[in-house]
């Protein structure tokens, strides 16, 4: 990693070189000591360099290689993958359970208000008529005029029809 890092950084200063404009000295004289294959060596060449050795730099730094190093390196590093993965598997054991009861939950709900579905509608349909009783039961106090009982009696009796 260490010669990668180093080649990365020569590139990057050979390209600084190549792309400034005008010629310098240093370069000149570079062209003139080095072999034929480095003095014929342009800039996008040395990018294209770069660039295959960021790529591979990318490559080595990536997480996923870094825990296989890890692995095969190293035994503590294991051990405590190796303990995580215990402790997850024993949380996904434990949601798994608490899925299913929950699941078990729903269904009893369910089962108990389909119980509770004609009771209450029993219960509407005496509040309803306990509700025309007491309107009549006015009305003959008050010399037979129509009496309408407001309130939340109503709101209930809506609400469940």
């Amino acid at each position: 990693i260490d010669d990668l890092q180093e080649l990365q950084a020569f590139l990057v200063s050979r390209k600084v070189e190549l792309s400034g404009s005008g010629s310098s000295s240093s370069a000149d004289l570079l062209r003139a000591l080095a072999p034929e294959v480095v003095a014929n060596t342009d800039a996008g060449d040395v990018r294209s360099m770069l660039a295959q050795v960021e790529k591979l730099l990318a490559a080595v730094n990536d997480d996923r290689l870094r825990q296989l190093l890890m692995i095969s390196t190293s035994s503590r590093y294991v051990e405590r993958l190796q303990g995580s993965l215990q402790r997850k598997a024993g949380q996904e054991a434990k949601m798994l359970a608490a899925a299913a009861e929950t699941q078990a939950r729903k269904q009893e709900s369910r089962a108990a208000l389909a119980g509770i579905q004609p009771k209450l509608a029993e219960v509407v349909d005496c509040t309803r008529k306990i509700k025309k009783a007491v309107e009549a039961a006015l009305s003959k106090q008050f010399n037979g005029r129509h009496i309408n009982v407001l309130g939340e009696i109503n709101n209930a009796l809506t609400l469940t029809s």
